[in-house]
């Protein structure tokens, strides 16, 4: 009987990879243009990584017009080499011998609206002594130009316009109609006749505001109940919407014809319990009960 011849076992296949793998023609022209805008990217890389450690986040400013004065408001939460402080960020400080007040804020990058505003403050002292200001509109003035040459020296590295700035005064200086003023991007300034948020925190309270400030009912409320609306606003949102925005609200008023500033103290828990009682509202919400 025949010897059954042993079967040889087979090896598995193996598959190698050739040493080149052919890329589609697209592809390679793809990465081509990569290698040609390569020095462009790393440059973004890198502009962009600063940009996250200087970006001054935590700002939420409101301006508003009241029936017998001004308000002036602000969260106190400022990002430092990523770590969160909380300081004023509203400035106040007299260019008259009567005790004309100037009051103002900034939101933006960080570091570029320190540097503004010392700048602004000292040239408009000096601008004082020398008697080129003699009105609020001139403090207008100063601020659109300086604010224009700070511009151009960063917003180019930036990308972007870094700093909104809201300042405001008697329309004498020491005397006459109390004032706020906006000045936003290339240095244009306009007179806030209701209300006027900036900040990262301003696309987030507009909503709100739309309902606690809204403009027919701003022309009857006085500075102090004027107060107690936009403090619910800030609060609200830094509270519960808006992680930037922080800080017990710091609020700075300027009456008519009256050249001093005051703060107002507001019914904390009056406000905090109102925020309450509409979060209460919209979680019970029913679409069955309408």
């Amino acid at each position: 009987m025949p010897m059954k011849k042993k079967s040889k076992r087979q090896k598995p296949k193996l598959y190698i990879f050739p040493a080149k793998v052919r890329i589609s023609s697209d592809l390679e022209f793809m990465k081509k243009l990569n290698k040609k805008w390569k020095k462009e990217y790393d440059e973004w890389r890198i502009k962009r990584k600063m940009l996250e450690k200087i970006l001054g986040k935590g700002t939420l400013i409101i301006g508003a017009r009241a029936k017998d004065g001004v308000v002036l408001a602000s969260d106190r939460k400022v990002i430092r080499g990523g770590e969160s402080e909380y300081e004023d960020k509203i400035r106040v400080f007299n260019i008259t011998h009567e005790g004309g007040p100037i009051i103002f804020a900034a939101a933006g990058y960080l570091g570029v609206t320190e540097d503004f505003l010392e700048f602004f403050q000292q040239s408009l002292e000096e601008n004082v002594r020398q008697g080129e200001i003699g009105s609020l509109i001139s403090v207008k003035f100063l601020a659109e130009d300086i604010l224009k040459d700070f511009e151009e020296r960063y917003a180019p590295r930036l990308e972007e316009y870094p700093i909104e700035f809201i300042f405001g005064g008697l329309n004498q200086l020491d005397r006459g109609e109390a004032r706020l003023y906006i000045i936003g991007p290339r240095g244009y300034g306009e007179k806030i006749r209701f209300f006027q948020a900036i900040g990262h925190g301003s696309r987030y309270v507009r909503t709100v505001a739309k309902f606690l400030l809204d403009r027919e009912k701003l022309s009857s409320l006085s500075v102090e109940e004027v107060s107690q609306r936009i403090y619910t606003c800030i609060k609200w949102i830094a509270d519960d919407v808006d992680d930037y925005v922080g800080g017990e609200p710091q609020i700075i008023v300027l009456k008519d014809n009256d050249p001093k500033v005051f703060s107002v103290n507001v019914e904390r828990e009056k406000c905090e319990k109102f925020i309450d009682g509409i979060k209460k509202k919209l979680r019970d919400f029913s679409f069955g009960e309408i």
